[in-house]
């Protein structure tokens, strides 16, 4: 199959019809699918994971690509429901070293994180897709910052206040410490106060 282009980039779109055949059964609302895509370019091709938002009413799934090289096809090889379970564990496993003690984890509806053996609740969580990869949003308690924790099917990263890359975070007293880039030059720190959390 060959992406589509529209006036807002490469489009991945793939019918009810192939999903199913691929293993994924849809509900009737609106859910995320993680696809195994095999990328074929002139007799070569690679395999990798692409994040799609499923729409009920359109019966397909769809996944921006950005830029792609023209001519290149897609097959898709496996198709399957992804939750806030999944990226939990997508997420652990591939996270970088700067966040080896930040934890995520899900209890029922409740989606936390532990620093440095304390427990952190947040609020407001959203998983979504941006482009091809898959995010967790949530802010760190009622009227805090957004965190927002990406995988793009290989590696993991943590991003502060929407855009800039989480550099730490650690636990020092009652204070949750994140330090931020803004850009390479420009470091900022965060403190929220963990009291009541």
């Amino acid at each position: 199959m060959p992406p589509i282009r529209n006036s807002r980039g490469v489009v991945m779109r793939v019918p009810k019809s192939t999903l199913e055949m691929r293993g994924f059964n849809p509900s009737e609302g609106h859910e995320l699918v993680r696809l195994q895509v095999v990328w074929s370019s002139q007799g070569s091709g690679r395999v990798e994971d692409v994040f799609a938002n499923y729409y009920p009413s359109d019966r397909r799934a769809e996944a921006y690509l950005g830029r792609l090289d023209h001519g290149v096809q897609f097959t898709v090889v496996s198709a399957e429901r992804y939750d806030y379970l999944d990226f939990v564990k997508d997420f652990e496993e591939s996270k970088p070293l700067n966040l080896a003690n930040v934890k995520l984890g899900v209890d029922g509806e409740a989606i936390w994180m532990d620093v440095d053996g304390r427990r952190i609740v947040l609020s407001e969580c959203l998983l979504n897709t941006f482009g091809s990869m898959v995010n967790l949003r949530g802010k760190l308690g009622n009227g805090k910052p957004e965190i927002k924790f990406e995988y793009d099917g290989k590696s993991a990263a943590a991003r502060f206040k929407g855009r800039p890359l989480i550099e730490y975070v650690q636990v020092q007293g009652d204070e949750l410490e994140i330090k931020y880039a803004q850009s390479r030059a420009e470091k900022h720190f965060y403190r929220v106060n963990l009291k009541g959390c």
